[in-house]
């Protein structure tokens, strides 16, 4: 079983039985020692200690050293023992794709959470490939909150959601169709249950890939890992930019994307 060690040794007063000194807060991470050491953050956001820097940033250390992943995610799971992993636009700490708002390129929204070198931490995650009983989850980006250009949401959200999950399920089961694009695969015509919605859902829009966006984003995501990993960015990570940065020029020229 692993502890996480709390030292409270201090001879300042406690504010509400902790101690809290705003002008010096302190949080330290040993994921040697598998120990968070907190001293002066007395907020309610305390209660977040074990989920934030042991769920995640110690975790994530334990994962390296134990062979597994952890990882800021949805996972579903099937009878099947089918799993995808969903990279939801929801918050403004999670992933968000096709949008308007700030575009964060760490993976699963990790970074602030990474428990060692961000490049070590991607050669981890390309290495569960050469493992021979890994059974690596099925990934889909989704975005419930894109816009028309009349400020219109595209998808209707709230419960309607749950046409895209099961489209995911069957999508991994091969019992749903899928088209290529750019940048991966969506709902081929008739694959999504439409049933019971508007008749003016738009689709092609709500399935679109902008051109500029996407140089842009090619722009954003090689200055990210120049900033954040540097020399530490795995090659197979450096390659895949390159091979999107030929498909988004080549869609471009035809005129496709």
């Amino acid at each position: 079983m692993l502890q996480v060690q709390l030292l409270r040794h201090t001879k300042e007063p406690l504010v509400n039985n902790w101690p809290c000194n705003p002008d010096l807060t302190l949080i330290a991470h040993i994921p040697d020692q598998r120990t968070i050491v907190s001293f002066g953050s007395g907020y309610g956001g305390n209660s977040l200690l074990g989920k934030k820097c042991f769920a995640l940033r110690i975790a994530s250390r334990i994962a390296k050293e134990e062979g597994w992943l952890a990882e800021h995610m949805l996972v579903s799971q099937k009878q099947t023992q089918s799993r995808p992993a969903l990279i939801t636009s929801r918050g403004a700490t999670l992933l968000c794709v096709f949008a308007g708002k700030v575009i964060m390129h760490d993976p699963f929204a990790m970074r602030p959470f990474f428990g060692y070198n961000f490049g070590q931490y991607l050669s981890h995650w390309l290495s569960m490939e050469q493992r021979p009983d890994a059974k690596l989850p099925k990934i889909f980006h989704v975005n419930w909150f894109r816009k028309s250009s009349s400020g219109r949401f595209l998808w209707p959200g709230y419960g309607e959601n749950i046409r895209v999950l099961e489209w995911m399920f069957l999508r991994i089961d091969g019992e749903a169709g899928a088209m290529p694009t750019t940048v991966g695969l969506v709902p081929s015509a008739g694959a999504l249950n439409l049933r019971g919605l508007p008749e003016d859902l738009d689709l092609s829009q709500l399935f679109s890939i902008s051109a500029d966006f996407w140089r842009q984003e090619l722009e954003d995501i090689r200055a990210y890992f120049q900033r954040e990993v540097n020399e530490d960015l795995p090659g197979e990570m450096q390659r895949q930019l390159e091979l999107l940065e030929q498909r988004v020029t080549l869609q471009t020229r035809r005129g496709e994307l």
